[in-house]
């Protein structure tokens, strides 16, 4: 009867139904979060109906004057499933030890039902006066994860029994849902490159590894531990975000830039077995080291230093060589510390690479050779043979068994035929 008198179109009773989707969960998630003691089960059948009923009128009334993108559905979609996560872990502030399991999880499912309405509801009437594109919608998405990574972790920080979650449920809902709510403003505002994301990803999991280690060397718990990395976690995730949107830093600049994380750690952490460190010595030689290599590679990248990425590249390159050296030298007199061989040559690797590129300059590692020009080309170092020219010539060291079965070494020559 009532389409005789109304001009609904397909979308509009999409809405209308999405509407009243959204009512049956809000009432549903309120009768079992509210007591049976309170309502009865008939209070609880009456707060669905009214949660339905409620649903249906808005939509209908709201319907023919809104209109949702594909983008907004995105948006919808995205802040209901996140109002249900969010929701289910409310009753934890309140009800953390119930002796009644069947208790608690209705109380979840209460909330997770409660909350994907609220904030589904909310994303509905957000869509209408702020622009979303499906960036913005990852982004927030992304947001979301970092802000309850960092609640979390700040919650598992707080001392508390093990068994008690209402720290931790507390701090990661609430921050998270403020967390969220920030980048959901933002997202509009910023926009991220690939070097920016790639920029994002590594300092992400460079804060998880420095927030590992941190904990380790201050003997923490095993909660502790798991507090400290997520929080580290979340706090590199947003320094990333926030560096990229301040620079125009491109892929291989950061990739480079995360190298010499690598080579301190590797450097460090095996020059400590090779001194005989052990325990809190031995993780201290892997993190300090890890954080005087990115240092020391951020300053040759600087305008102070003046390496271009592609040296940076050629020096990485050396260190490998030297390292494969090493170990190769290693494996051939067992007679001689394996450890203390590996750090020796991949330092003299990287120091040689340093001084090799400087008198040497090297092809562009990062450049596609078909946007290279004949006066770039006249500059690479290059080499004649019978099938034409070999450019970017390298050592190679390889161990493989023998006759006898025993290892040999072998050594030789790599490079690009042009």
């Amino acid at each position: 009867v009532w389409s005789q008198f109304s001009d609904y179109d397909t979308s509009d009773g999409s809405e209308i139904f999405f509407d009243t989707l959204l009512g049956g969960l809000a009432g549903g998630g309120l009768a079992m979060l509210t007591p049976e003691t309170f309502v009865g089960s008939r209070g609880d059948s009456w707060l669905a109906s009214l949660g339905i009923a409620g649903g249906l009128t808005l939509g209908a009334l709201s319907a023919p004057g809104t209109d949702f993108t594909s983008e907004d559905q995105w948006l919808i979609s995205f802040a209901t499933l996140y109002g249900g996560f969010s929701g289910a872990w409310i009753p934890y502030m309140w009800s953390p030890n119930s002796e009644n399991s069947n208790e608690r999880e209705e109380y979840m499912i209460g909330g997770a039902m409660m909350g994907g309405a609220l904030l589904g509801a909310a994303a509905m009437s957000v869509s209408q006066h702020l622009e979303f594109t499906t960036s913005d919608v990852q982004e927030t998405a992304l947001g979301a994860i970092a802000s309850n990574l960092f609640g979390a972790g700040v919650g598992l920080l707080i001392p508390a029994d093990d068994d008690d979650p209402r720290a931790w449920a507390t701090s990661m809902t609430g921050l998270g849902l403020v967390g969220t709510a920030a980048t959901a403003w933002l997202a509009p505002q910023t926009d991220f490159s690939e070097g920016d994301r790639t920029l994002g990803l590594l300092t992400t999991a460079f804060s998880a590894w420095q927030g590992v280690g941190a904990s380790l060397l201050l003997d923490g718990t095993e909660r502790q531990v798991a507090g400290a990395t997520l929080a580290t976690t979340a706090i590199g995730a947003f320094a990333g975000a926030a560096i990229g949107q301040r620079t125009s830093l491109t892929t291989p600049e950061v990739v480079v830039a995360f190298s010499g994380s690598v080579w301190g750690a590797w450097l460090g952490g095996m020059g400590s077995l090779a001194l005989g460190l052990e325990d809190n010595d031995l993780i201290g030689g892997y993190y300090v080291g890890s954080d005087v290599g990115i240092l020391l590679s951020g300053l040759a990248l600087s305008p102070l230093g003046g390496f271009s990425p592609s040296r940076v590249g050629w020096i990485n390159l050396a260190g490998l060589t030297g390292m494969a050296a090493g170990s190769a030298l290693g494996a051939i007199f067992p007679q001689l510390p394996f450890w203390t061989t590996n750090v020796t040559f991949s330092a003299l690797g990287l120091v040689g690479g340093t001084i090799w590129t400087h008198y040497n300059p090297q092809p562009n590692l990062f450049e596609d050779s078909n946007d290279t020009d004949s006066s770039d080309e006249s500059t690479q170092s290059s080499f004649p043979s019978p099938f034409g020219e070999v450019v970017a010539l390298m050592p190679q060291v390889s161990v493989i068994p023998s006759q006898d079965n025993e290892p040999q070494v072998v050594f030789g020559l790599m490079g690009i035929l042009h």
